[in-house]
């Protein structure tokens, strides 16, 4: 779910913490010593104002014991988040130090135990010397201290020939253009860039030589396009980019709409086949790609050619591939031309049924008689006529029994 703000009538003043506190220091840290730097830090804020506060007084705020406030500014200066400076004459190191050691309070109290007796007072002798504490910028602390991380997308073949410096760094965030060319790259990833991150982009720049509209177009696509919000992912496409000559937003969104056409064009295609809940693969989108890149088919020849798929059980682009390549070597180019070739081809094909059943009347084999075959007959030696006269005379002719 997604994190707001509520926008107040009335300001309360606000404490302004940097994120990078917040992602890479919180996290690990106690979680008493982390409550003591957000204090302190806005008690720091406070002391440009004329009012003072003490390491005492954000014990008894906080209701912790002053050796373990002191413990924690301890932690936070090894981390360089800030710098103590200790009174004249008492030990840097004290908080680590064991009670035994450590200078003796009122007798019959515990050493450094200021909410010791439960009402959250401070004893009017302080018992530890307080450190001043100096909150250090974490921004100017990261770049220094943190080595710089190139993305492996970049220069996993050539190094780039200029590298950023965090002085370079620091001098683009002060011009307002950058502030909000890394304040959009920052609502695209939901996140802010660290510095080494924030370099890594200005090298792009440098070595593609490519306009930051470039980069922004970039990680919009990465995010809404890919879904991924990776900087070396983003590096890999601002490369590819490159490569391919889009150096300006114009070109950049040339290619897009035509990539978002193909993409239709792709839909269109298994619509016709009647593929759905998948995209293509990669080998169907090469073999789409040649039919309208190498061959130049228009989509009415490449629909015409997925219409022969009707009468097959399980069409593929591969069956439309074999249609589409054979119309490209006869020279269709054209529904139209589709039309009358497959017309011809009928036609051929029925004078050729025609022809060869004729030929196999004309050349057909005498019929060969076995001994189920009648004998001939002796009548076909006389005509019609002959034969009706031998049977008339036949039925003339007296018995002899007659003329007896």
């Amino acid at each position: 779910m997604p994190f707001r703000l509520e926008k107040t009538p009335v300001d309360l003043h606000d404490t302004p913490v940097e994120n990078l506190f917040l992602d890479l220091y919180m996290p690990p840290a106690p979680g008493d010593f982390v409550k003591v730097y957000l204090l302190g830090y806005r008690y720091a804020l406070e002391a440009s104002e004329g009012k003072r506060f003490t390491s005492r007084t954000l014990a008894t705020n906080l209701n912790l014991p002053l050796q373990q406030v002191l413990e924690a500014w301890q932690y936070w200066e090894d981390k360089g988040l800030v710098r103590l400076t200790h009174p004249a004459g008492s030990s840097a190191g004290f908080p680590g130090k064991s009670p035994s050691e450590a200078p003796n309070d009122d007798a019959g109290s515990v050493p450094g135990d200021i909410p010791g007796d439960g009402s959250g007072n401070v004893p009017e002798n302080p018992p530890l010397p307080e450190p001043s504490v100096e909150f250090l910028s974490l921004k100017t602390l990261h770049l220094k201290h943190t080595p710089q991380v190139t993305s492996p997308a970049v220069d996993s073949e050539t190094p780039p020939p200029h590298t950023t410096t965090p002085a370079e760094l620091l001098e683009a965030n002060e011009r307002e253009s950058f502030r909000q060319f890394f304040a959009a790259i920052n609502r695209l990833m939901q996140r802010p860039l660290v510095p080494n991150e924030e370099m890594q982009v200005l090298d792009w720049l440098h070595h593609f030589k490519v306009e930051k509209t470039v980069v922004l177009m970039a990680f919009e696509y990465a995010v809404r396009q890919k879904e991924v919000r990776s900087v070396p992912y983003v590096a890999g496409i601002v490369r590819n980019w490159a490569d391919e000559g889009f150096l300006s937003g114009e070109q950049v969104q040339a290619f897009l709409d035509c990539m978002q056409l193909r993409y239709r064009q792709y839909d269109q295609v298994f619509k016709a086949l009647g593929f759905h809940g998948r995209l293509p693969s990669d080998a169907e989108s090469r073999l789409m790609d040649q039919w309208l890149d190498a061959f130049g088919f228009s989509m009415d020849m490449i629909l015409k050619a997925c219409g022969f798929s009707a009468g097959t059980a399980k069409p593929s682009i591969k069956y439309i591939h074999g249609i589409l390549d054979r119309w490209q070597k006869e020279g269709l180019a054209t529904p139209e031309a589709v039309d009358r070739h497959e017309a011809d081809r009928r036609r051929q094909a029925a004078e050729k049924t025609v022809a060869k059943d004729a030929g196999r009347r004309v050349t057909s084999p005498p019929i060969k008689k076995t001994g189920f075959h009648l004998p001939e007959s002796r009548g076909k030696d006389y005509s019609n006529d002959e034969l009706e006269k031998i049977l008339l005379g036949r039925k003339r002719r007296p018995r002899k029994e007659d003329d007896q």
